[in-house]
């Protein structure tokens, strides 16, 4: 965790447990309350991220560790949402699916996801822009015209950090998910941050030989993968 600098903007993997890397996020928070950092971090991932209730992304939802969070769910994380209702951070609610081609559009070095989903809802900018309370003030949805069509774009930020959780790893950061319920978007994830030039942290359960790994069961290549 001490790769994850102040400011950094973070992705994670996940759905529910799945793919979610809880043991980084206990330790990233247990740093943050011993030493104050790192601090005002974005945090971005797709499905609500944890068990519905103390596990996840409860474990690092503490006021001056995130600035900025965007979420397709808040999976019950009344931490996180008591910060959102009280203006302690910056909070915009997208749909899953867009924040899961947000990463995707990120890989492929675009700008961001063009769609017509939200449109006419909260998160178009029209109305909302996705936004939860009063303190968050940045646009992350445009409006704009495709050859003659309204549709809305979901910005890609810049990510630094993506945080990943697989079941097994060898000595070149091969991982594989023998032990996941779904890959979920654990190298959506890896390939959007690898995109932007940041760094990737697996969380994994068992270290072994390249010897002992079929090629065939590897989902994250260990050029994907620097911790």
């Amino acid at each position: 965790v001490d790769l994850i600098k102040d400011g950094d903007c973070v992705a994670a993997s996940g759905f529910m447990l799945m793919t979610t890397p809880r043991e980084l996020y206990v330790k990233l928070g247990e740093k943050f309350l011993k030493t104050g950092h790192p601090r005002n971090l974005t945090v971005i991932h797709a499905a609500g991220n944890g068990n519905n209730g103390d596990q996840g992304i409860s474990e690092i939802s503490y006021e001056g560790l995130i600035k900025r969070y965007i979420t397709g769910h808040f999976a019950n994380n009344s931490r996180m949402i008591e910060l959102a209702k009280n203006n302690k951070i910056e909070a915009y609610n997208f749909p899953q699916g867009v924040i899961e081609h947000i990463f995707r559009a990120a890989a492929a070095g675009k700008k961001g996801e063009i769609t017509r989903i939200g449109l006419h809802t909260y998160c178009d900018p029209r109305l909302d822009g996705g936004r939860m309370n009063e303190i968050t003030k940045k646009d992350l949805v445009e409006l704009i015209d495709v050859l003659g069509e309204e549709q809305l774009i979901y910005k890609a930020p810049r990510f630094d950090i993506g945080l990943i959780k697989g079941t097994t790893a060898d000595e070149h950061g091969n991982i594989t998910l023998e032990e996941e319920g779904a890959p979920v978007d654990a190298l959506d994830v890896a390939m959007a941050v690898k995109a932007c030039g940041g760094k990737v942290i697996a969380q994994v359960k068992n270290f072994v030989s390249s010897a002992s790994i079929r090629r065939s069961d590897v989902v994250i290549p260990g050029n994907m993968v620097d911790a």
